[in-house]
Parts: C-alpha cells; structure tokens; sequence
C-alpha cells in the first residue's frame, strides 16, 4: 500500500468519529424514555451525533492538523510521537470546547464535560495514530 498523506487526512478523521461513537456506545448512559420498540428512538441521536463529531474531526484536522504537519515538517519534527503527543490535548480540548458552547448553562457541567475531554483525547489519538500509519510516518520520521 502506498503511503499517502492526502489519504490520510481523508481517512483518518473518520476514523476518530467512529472511535468517538464506539466509546459512546460502550460508556454512554441511554437516557431516552423506552417503549415498546427499546432504543429504536435513540439511532437518529446516534446518527446526528455521528455527522457532528465527523464534521469536527475534520474541521480540527484541516484547521490545526494540516499546519501542524506543516511546521513539523519545516522543523525537521515529524514524527509519530510528537505528532500522538499534539493531536491527543487537541481532541480533548475541541470536542469538550464544543460541548461547553452547546450547553454552557447547565449547573453541574465538570463532570461531563471532563468525560468529554477524556473522549475527545481517545478520538485525537485515533486521528493520529492513523494518519500517520497512513502518511508512513514512524518514530524515524
């Protein structure tokens, strides 16, 4: 397989918004009412919150990935560590940035805000990680 970077940067936010849905979907609490059909009601929120973390996986990457490979680049840095290490805070700190704006007028907004963060640097990473498998940059790099 030939490494590409214009694959990468294709592929690899998706990947982090299907990373955030798999977290989701295991620690997530479903707190919709139930009826008859159980959970049925949840899949167009699932679907929705899809789109939205995908649409944020690549606005973040083009936005601050793209000029992070960039300067790495220029600077000689490039490489998978530093890459892992710049892109996991950068999740956590654009999905919970998104959370807050959307729902900055609740009380008790610490606690899930900070589950955010942890789900945020999972999907960072997982942008990352395959980006750069992706790109073929390596700890050599």
């Amino acid at each position: 397989m030939r490494k590409s970077p214009i694959i990468g940067l294709i592929i690899a936010p998706f990947a982090g918004a299907v990373a955030y849905m798999l977290l989701v979907f295991i620690f997530g609490e479903d707190n919709t009412p139930k009826q008859d059909y159980t959970g049925l009601q949840a899949w167009p929120i699932y679907f929705a919150m899809f789109i939205a973390t995908t649409l944020l996986c690549y606005l973040v990457s083009i936005l601050a990935g793209i000029p992070l490979v960039s300067y790495l680049k220029r600077y000689g840095k490039l490489n998978f560590w530093i890459m892992l290490l710049v892109s996991t805070p950068m999740g956590a700190v654009s999905l919970s940035l998104v959370i807050y704006l959307l729902v900055h007028n609740e009380k008790h907004i610490l606690i899930p805000l900070l589950i955010f963060m942890g789900y945020g640097a999972v999907m960072g990473a997982v942008v990352s990680v395959t980006y750069c498998w992706l790109a073929g940059i390596t700890t050599r790099s």
